[in-house]
Formats: structure tokens, sequence, C-alpha cells
């Protein structure tokens, strides 16, 4: 088998390397459970192994495959260069090599292993394919919609020139003109929150007269070299020759979160990456992420929908989720209907039977629980007692609805059956009618009418600082589902909370942008990310929190068998999280920088 490098071991990148002597390459083998680098030998045979390449190793008696991170001319110091096996074979080029380098970075700052970053970044297929470079001759883009798609081109290429940055764009407004303006000078990769949006992407800057590489499957032709290399998260680690910049549309969405560990972001890598390579990183967003800080607006473009606010507390029945906006949408003739309604988590309100308010904490709005007879907040833990908040009354109820009472009482009160929309729901047959589901239904349709957030107080009411960023970032893919033409109605017990507020403002880009800015500088002030890391520590056991040396600014706590970190930084973040690896009994796993928090 191979040697195992000592910590560090050779460096990456292209080298210009003696063609008499023996040449070294490093291996991380792909097997699950093996986090370690080997040094093996370049048979002469291989004179062309390059750091990116997959390869097939000897290990531990077995053949098995491995990507070659680097490659020099010397041996690792401390291993005896008698030792080192030669490669088996080689296979191709797996990993474009500008983005090997970045997967130890990746590796290392979300506390993961660096296979699983490899796997990310790795060709569908390895092997030897002949593809030429292709460029485009790009038409114009339509008279439709000039002025709009004029101002994002504007403001997409004035950002490059700027050195990149995050621009807040409408969700009725599409940058795609932006990307095509874009790559008119060089090529872009564009980064999308799901597959199905880079492929309609794709179509539309085809239907341009630009040559497109849509990742995984077209990773030779972004090899080669095209106008715009697009996909989903992983792309943002897909080649991209001669890349002049990089465009990560939609930054705010939880899809650009790996879900495995190393669990990192679509957006910091893209930075990240641009960073190195010194070219502009350009991110859009209807609700712009807190990372990226506040956002500049993108002139006076269409901006959202119309969004109509309904007091449910001024339903003549009590509980009732069937407002006037939802039940005129179901009941209008041929029009798609959506309803949304989480129910996840064990989610559930307090109201009082006098005055019929949603109960909510008076230090940071978040909807209490009753427990024991008393009213408390599970986000500050602060006690209310067992009296209304607002009016002092004693009477409380608490209110509970699912998906499955919802469609009862449509069918009950408009003679009409909608359907129920879950993860066994095939997609062709969500168009038109009346659909019911979690908020994982807006991922499964395309186009509809309208969208009802039926009770928007259970979204807005849970234990999480990120809540308010969630329910916008919801009502702007809600947005993009009904069109200009369309209408969201969101169903609240409290009208008056800031991002009704902001919901109803005549300009809601505007009042939206205000309500981000808030939450960005009471972040600060709480010392919450983007301002400090926070990392979730599973899987340790005979770990006595109180016994962890918590530095200065640091936080730990232990919650639910997992234990809490938040640090100032990122050295900080890294001392703790190995002071409890040491300490338990098992393997950790880290999650760091959870998009709900």
């Amino acid at each position: 088998m191979g040697a195992t490098l000592p910590t560090g071991g050779l460096q990456g990148g292209r080298q210009t390397l003696s063609e008499s002597g023996p040449r070294y390459a490093t291996i991380v083998p792909d097997i699950s459970g093996i986090d370690k680098e080997f040094a093996y030998l370049v048979p002469p045979t291989m004179g062309d192994v390059a750091p990116g390449d997959r390869v097939r190793i000897v290990l531990n008696g077995r053949r098995v495959a491995g990507w070659v991170v680097a490659v020099s001319d010397h041996a690792p110091s401390g291993i005896d260069p008698s030792r080192i096996v030669a490669l088996s074979a080689h296979s191709g080029r797996s990993v474009s090599p500008d983005v090997v380098d970045l997967t130890s970075w990746i590796a290392s700052h979300w506390f993961g292993g660096r296979r699983a970053v490899l796997v990310s970044a790795s060709a569908p297929r390895v092997g030897i394919a002949v593809v030429h470079p292709r460029r485009g001759r790009f038409a114009p883009t339509g008279s439709d919609d000039a002025d709009a798609r004029t101002s994002i081109a504007e403001a997409m290429t004035s950002a490059a020139r700027d050195g990149g940055g995050m621009l807040r764009v409408p969700p009725l407004v599409s940058v795609l003109p932006g990307v095509l303006a874009l790559a008119a000078d060089a090529p872009v990769l564009v980064v999308c929150p799901t597959l199905r949006m880079a492929a309609l992407g794709a179509a539309w800057l085809r239907r341009r007269g630009a040559q497109v590489a849509v990742m995984p499957d077209d990773w030779d032709a972004a090899r080669a070299g095209v106008d715009v290399v697009i996909g989903a998260r992983s792309s943002v680690l897909a080649p991209c020759t001669q890349m002049g910049a990089i465009v990560v549309i939609d930054a705010h969405d939880e899809s650009l979160k790996e879900e495995r560990n190393p669990a990192w972001d679509a957006l910091s890598v893209a930075l990240e990456r641009g960073h190195r390579s010194a070219i502009p990183v350009i991110a859009t967003s209807p609700v712009p992420p807190a990372v990226t800080g506040v956002a500049r607006p993108v002139g006076a473009l269409p901006s959202w929908p119309r969004i109509v606010i309904e007091d449910l507390s001024l339903l003549p029945a009590a509980g009732s989720l069937l407002g006037s906006g939802l039940l005129e949408a179901v009941r209008r003739p041929g029009a798609g209907t959506l309803c949304v309604l989480n129910t996840k988590g064990g989610a559930r309100l307090v109201s009082c039977r006098s005055c019929r308010s949603v109960q909510r904490c008076g230090k940071c709005r978040s909807a209490l629980v009753l427990a024991d007879g008393d009213l408390s907040c599970p986000r500050c833990a602060e006690q209310h007692g067992a009296v209304c908040v607002v009016c002092g009354g004693v009477a409380l109820r608490i209110l509970k609805s699912g998906t499955g009472g919802l469609l009862a009482d449509i069918a009950k009160s408009t003679g009409i059956r909608g359907v129920e929309v879950t993860a066994e729901s095939v997609a062709d047959s969500l168009v038109g009618g009346v659909f019911v589901g979690t908020e994982s239904i807006l991922n499964r349709v395309g186009h509809a009418d309208t969208v009802v957030f039926c009770d928007i107080d259970r979204d807005l009411g849970v234990p999480r600082v990120t809540a308010v960023r969630e329910v916008l970032a919801m009502v702007a893919k809600a947005a993009r589902i009904v069109g200009a033409a369309g209408t969201v109605v969101v169903q609240t017990h409290d009208p008056d909370h800031p991002v009704m507020r902001a919901l109803a403002a005549a300009d809601v880009d505007a009042a939206v942008a205000d309500l981000l800015a808030a939450d960005l500088e009471s972040r600060r002030t709480l010392g919450l990310p983007p301002f400090a890391r926070v990392l979730r520590i599973t899987g340790a056991t005979g770990v006595e929190v109180g016994c962890v040396q918590v530095p200065d600014g640091a936080d730990v706590a232990h919650v639910a068998g997992v234990i809490e970190v938040r640090a100032p930084d990122d050295e900080t973040a890294r001392l703790i999280a190995d002071e409890v690896a040491r300490r338990s009994a098992t393997a950790v796993s880290v999650r760091a920088d959870p998009s709900r928090f």
C-alpha cells in the first residue's frame, strides 16, 4: 500500500517537475471512512498524471480508486522512498485542476472529510472525450420587458467591473439577461438552487445563441470551453475554461447548502473560488442572505406580485383557516391554487379565547408555548405566566390544524375536493385545481394562479433567529410561482408583525430591504452569524459541557443530545470542536453554519 503522508502532504497545483527523476503523487482514496492522504510513486508510463486526475491504487491489498490532489518530484519528508509503491492505473481527468486545492479548504472550513467534497467536484464519467471549444453569437433579448432586462444587465456588468457583489433582485425579475451580458465578455459559471432552474435557464440562453454546458452531464464541454456553464449546487466546483465571472442565483436558497458533511454552501465556496482566481462573484436574491451584508438594489424594476394580508382573528369561526382570499381562489373556475400549511416539528400556537390574539413573547416576538399551565418562550426562555399577554385573560386555547384537516374543511365549505401533495405525488399531475401541502409544495409546482399561506404564524413563531428570513424566502418563491398576474395570500393572526407590514407595503422590495437590514444589525448586536460561527456537534459521548474550556466570547450548550457552539471567529470554533473531539469516547460529527438556527 502507499505511504501515509504526514500532516500537510505535498503541495498541490501544476508544477515544473524533473522529467528524469521520480515523481510522487498525493492520493485521496475514494473509500468512505478513510480520511487520509497517501503518497504513491508515479510510473514513467504515467508521466501526464496531474492534480484532479482519477487513478487506481493498491490500498490494504485492494485495488481502489482515488484522486490525485498533488504531484511533486520530491518524496514526502519522513518517508523512505523505497517504501512508496506505484500507482496501478491512470483513469483520466475527474476534477477541475483549479478547484483541487479549494476542496481542501472546504473540508477544513466545514469540519469534514475531503473525499466527500471531491465526489461533488468529480465528473460523472472518467475518460478521454474529445470536445472542442464552442462560442455562440448572442441574439437580442427581445422587446418584452426590455427596460427590466436592460436594468439587470447593466447592474450585473457594473457589479462585475466593481469586483462583484450582492444584488437585491425582485422575484419577478430574471437575472438571465445579466448572465448573457457577462458571457459576451468571458465565459460565466452560473450556480442555481435546483437542476430544474438550471435546465430552464440553459434553454433560455440557448434560444439567444449562447453555447451552454449544463452540469453535470456536460462536464467535458464545460472543460473544453463554452459561453455559460450552469448547474445546481455542486456546479460551483465545475470546470469553466477562461472563466470571467461566477453568478449565484437565489443566494438565499437553502438548496445551495450541502446536506452531507462537510455541509458547505455554494455561495461561500463561490466567493472563495472567485477570490483565489481573482474573478468577480455576483450573487442575486430577492431576500439576500445575511452573510453578504447589505445588498444593492437593481434600479426601478417590477417588484412583487399582488400580496394580500388576511387577519385570521376577524374570521367568525374561531380557529378557522378558511379566509376570504383562500375561498375565493378555490372557487375560481379553472384556476390553480396552492395552500401551504406547515405542521413540521410539532408546531402549535396558543391564542386567547377572549381577544383571540396569538400569544407572543414581548422580548423576541416568538410564539409562546403552553407547558405545565404556563406560557413560556422557547427562544429566550422568558416566562409569562398563565394569562393572555394582551388582555390578561385566563382562558387560553391551543390552535392546531394539519393539511388533512384543511382539505376536509375546504371540501365541507366549498364542495371542492383538493389534493394533498406528498413526496409520492407525481409532479405532472400538479396542474390546475386545489393542492395542499407543506412548504415543500413550492418546489413541486411550477405555476399556480394563487398561493395561500394558510397560517404563516407557525413559521414566524418558531424559536429560530432565521425565522423572518425563512418566511420571506417562502413568499418570494410563491411570488415566482404566481407571476405578475397572480396573487399571494398570507393569513395571520398578527397583521402588525414587522414581516406582515413589509409584505403589505406599497414598495415591498424597499420594505423587505429595511427589514433585512434591521435583522442584520440585531445579529451584530447579539453576536450571531455572520458575525460568529455556529457549530452543532453530534455523536459526542462522555463529554461534560462544563468541563470544556470556552474562550471569551464563545458559548457552549448541550441541547437534546447536541452540543451547540457559538464562537466569535473560526479559530475559536476550531479550538472548541477539537477539544470536544478529544474528550469524546466516540467519533463526533460537526455541522458548521446551519441554514436554520
